[in-house]
């Protein structure tokens, strides 16, 4: 009975062991891996930053929030003012897209929305082909015109409008210094909607978006651009 106990505890001691012995192996081996993996894991991703600039009436970029724009009567009994928008790279070569976003503001500076259906911007229309404008209406009185774009006799030659989002894109990459063709000329409201904003001033915001173009995917390439 003694030697068949010695027998066993020789062979647990051995397997005890054996365990530690590949136990230490595997966390060698980890240990001698580790870094390289972290290496490999390493997140090398660097955001790309879009180096576009807005001009507007022809200003440099960093001067065109400076110009003050006015209206004056048109032949059309309107009120319009000048305001010629376009888009330009900076550094990389991009897609870009452009949204216009009308606001009235108080004498404050801050954001109004006590005007009715002057306040009251719904979705703009598409551009209308024969007139090449584009009209914001109210959301809630269809029939009510707040504000006109009106946008060059060729502008879809250059641009394309996405019903779905908005946005205007713009058809080809647009390269390092490279400057796109006007969006839009000028900016025009009715008599009515004139005389009920004196104490208010316009804002058309002209929000753009870009991707470069060494972008891999080719949806990414197309960057939502609705297909023709």
């Amino acid at each position: 009975m003694v030697k068949q106990r010695k027998k066993r505890v020789n062979r647990f001691t051995i397997l005890l062991i054996a365990l530690i012995v590949f136990m230490c192996a595997v966390i060698a081996a980890v240990a001698a891996i580790l870094p390289a993996l972290q290496r490999q894991r390493a997140n090398d991703f660097r955001p790309a930053k879009p180096e576009i600039g807005i001009i507007e009436n022809d200003s440099e970029p960093e001067k065109t929030s400076e110009n003050e724009l006015v209206f004056s009567r048109n032949e059309n009994g309107r009120y319009e003012l000048e305001k010629k928008v376009q888009i330009t790279s900076t550094k990389n070569s991009e897609y870009i897209k452009v949204m216009l976003l009308p606001q009235w503001y108080d004498s404050d500076g801050r954001l109004c929305g006590g005007l009715g259906d002057i306040s009251d911007f719904g979705k703009a229309a598409g551009p209308d082909a024969e007139t090449q404008t584009q009209t914001y209406f109210s959301s809630s009185n269809p029939s009510f015109d707040i504000l006109t774009l009106h946008l060059p006799d060729d502008w879809d030659k250059y641009w394309q409008y996405d019903n779905s989002t908005g946005f205007y894109h713009y058809k080809k990459p647009l390269s390092k210094g490279e400057v796109t063709q006007p969006l839009i000329l000028s900016v025009s409201v009715s008599k009515e909607v004139y005389e009920q904003t004196a104490d208010y001033e316009l804002h058309l915001d002209v929000i753009t978006e870009s991707i470069q173009t060494n972008a891999d995917a080719g949806t990414i390439r197309d960057f939502g651009r609705p297909q023709a």
